[in-house]
């Protein structure tokens, strides 16, 4: 695994906004051919857009309405803040806010500049689009909501500067350095962010981890190694136009000014991408700008971030980059990801894909990491006597196969199962997918591949291919596990959950073990909760609360959300406490029910 330097890209569009835009904005456009900067194909000279309405607008979504609404990793340490929850209110601002702004770019400042994007971008265009604007309203606008975008899914939206010095030369490194800050954690699970960085550890990839620091020892890094991306996990504002970080419970602060100089070197010496998982993280570009100790690169929180939101961010941006993904595209999946998982106006504040931002240096290409391909096998050449001993070989196996294929494929079963007990999860998973090719019918290793490939590395599009072959085979297990991930979709249809039901229901039938039988009855419950059928949900998910009641987070979840479904918030409440206590950040639909319950009980204190 190496970093990568160069992406492919067909078109590179620059805006050029200069001035503020509540007064005296002007925008200029150029466009460019695969990124040669020398000759544009179209170049529009500066034109007014001023828009003070518009500004007045960002300035009342951002800072009335959505911060009244947001807890969580926005919760500084000095001084902690709720506002009563408005997710209505505040959706209906994002709203507006969008309107208005596709509005400004459909009017007829942008005329121009609009004819000459549709003449020379094409549909299938590989596109980079960079926002170039010292203005904070106009950081604070929701670039990736421009309905021009739908028209070209391959582009990227990035914002960037007008004035900027060239780096100069970095050093490269072939290994993939981490330096991983976990900042103040005060009322925040930063210990997620840690898992998911720990778990990008490999022979190509070092991740240091300093926990709580001081700012000494975090100069003592950028002065004493090489780094190829620093990512901070914890608390963040901006402060007089400045941002902050905090960097431990103790309350100590830092800015970018403070270790101005550790980051002059480290950029030097291969930095190129900083990642800032706090909250209102567009003032810690102020510095950054103009300075020579410019980080080529920085992903941050455009406001207050929601915990949740946060760790989900970071999980699926670090996912897309593991897989040899450019940054400026990562940063899109995971707005992408972030919509279907969590952009639900009923439990979170409105348009949350708004909230990652990317900045980049105008005349440096997107992060993106190589993945080194594996080495082609070596080419042999046979005897003929060989060739005939192999082929008799082959003969005789084949028919010994035809016999012993069941022993063997449980034989191999039950080695994956070792393998597993001894954490040789790769070891694990080839025995099963062994088992599973000689033996077409068997279900248990298509199912143990898929948790493997589900709860050990998060990988549910393959993980839910694996589940489905082993659910129609008729495995209790498998068919809970599938329907489960199904159930995560966002867009089901009426067949959809008429064939999960049917399913379902055939797992009770077989009345499995106690733990599998109450995964059925949940999945069943959430089936009806999703199609709006809230009392035919309730029966199925009390049912498997009886049959395990200690480790069913997400089934109390669902229940606490039938009871506020059927106006009996006083049944909800020991479910949402339950669903605190015993849900684990690291399962997708519980990190979601973790934060509803701690709206609704707080909701409730106060």
């Amino acid at each position: 695994m190496t970093m990568q330097n160069s992406y492919d890209v067909d078109k590179q569009v620059f805006l050029e906004f200069y001035g503020k835009l509540e007064a005296n904005l002007t925008v200029k456009l150029m466009i460019f051919a695969q990124g040669d900067r020398n000759r544009p194909l179209t170049y529009i000279l500066p034109t007014e857009v001023a828009n003070p309405d518009l500004a007045k607008l960002v300035q009342r979504h951002w800072e009335e309405e959505y911060r009244h609404l947001v807890v969580g990793r926005d919760i500084r340490p000095e001084a902690i803040e709720t506002g009563q929850i408005h997710l209505q209110s505040c959706k209906n601002s994002a709203d507006r806010l969008k309107a208005a702004f596709n509005n400004w770019l459909e009017s007829s400042n942008f005329r121009l500049i609009r004819d000459q994007l549709l003449k020379y971008l094409h549909e299938k265009d590989r596109i980079r689009i960079l926002i170039q604007s010292d203005d904070r309203t106009v950081q604070q606008l929701p670039w990736s909501a421009w309905q021009l975008l739908d028209e070209y899914s391959k582009a990227t939206v990035t914002l960037s500067t007008l004035e900027v010095k060239s780096l100069g030369v970095q050093q490269s490194s072939q290994r993939l350095r981490i330096l991983a800050i976990l900042g103040a954690s005060e009322n925040i699970k930063t210990s997620v962010d840690q898992k998911l960085l720990e778990d990008l550890r490999s022979q190509s990839v070092d991740v240091e981890i300093l926990n709580q620091p001081s700012r000494a020892q975090i100069s003592d890094q950028l002065w004493e190694a090489s780094w190829t991306v620093i990512v901070f996990a914890g608390h963040g504002a901006t402060e007089n136009g400045q941002g902050v970080l905090y960097l431990n419970d103790k309350h100590d602060k830092l800015s970018l000014n403070d270790i101005w100089y550790g980051l002059r070197k480290a950029v030097q010496s291969g930095l190129q991408l900083a990642i800032f998982n706090s909250c209102d993280g567009l003032g810690l570009l102020a510095r950054n700008l103009k300075e020579d100790a410019c980080i080529p690169q920085m992903l941050v929180m455009r406001d207050l971030v929601p915990d949740v939101v946060a760790q989900y961010c970071l999980e699926y941006i670090l996912k897309a980059l593991a897989q040899g993904i450019p940054i400026d595209r990562a940063v899109q999946i995971a707005q992408e990801r972030l919509h279907d998982s969590l952009d639900d106006p009923k439990k979170y504040p409105a348009y949350i894909t708004w909230l990652p931002v990317l900045w980049q240096h105008p005349y440096v290409s997107p992060f993106q990491i190589a993945i080194s391909p594996p080495p082609k096998p070596r080419k042999r050449r046979f005897t003929r006597r060989q060739l005939l001993q192999a082929t008799g070989l082959i003969a005789t196996s084949t028919i010994a196969a035809f016999f012993l294929r069941t022993p063997t494929a449980h034989f191999l079963n039950q080695k994956g199962h070792d393998a597993y007990r001894e954490n040789q999860l790769l070891a694990a998973q080839h025995y099963f997918w062994l088992a599973a090719v000689l033996k077409h019918d068997y279900a248990e290793p298509r199912y143990n591949i898929g948790w493997l490939l589900d709860a050990q590395w998060g990988r549910t599009e393959l993980a839910e291919q694996w589940y489905e072959e082993a659910a129609f085979l008729g495995f209790p297990e498998a068919i809970a596990q599938y329907v489960r991930l199904r159930l995560l979709t966002p867009t089901l249809s009426d067949a959809d959950y008429s064939s999960l039901i049917k399913l379902t229901q055939r797992c009770i039938e077989q009345e499995p073990l106690a733990g599998t039988q109450a995964s059925c009855l949940k999945n069943l419950g959430w089936i009806r909760f999703q199609q709006g059928q809230s009392l035919k949900a309730q029966e199925p998910l009390q049912a498997a609360l009886q049959l395990r009641e200690d480790d069913s987070p997400h089934t109390h979840c669902l229940l606490a959300e039938v009871f506020e479904a059927l106006d009996q918030p006083k049944l909800a409440i020991p479910h949402w406490q339950a669903t605190l206590e015993q849900s684990r950040e690291s399962i997708h639909e519980q990190m979601s029910c973790i934060y509803q319950a701690e709206q609704k009980l707080e909701a409730l204190e106060n």
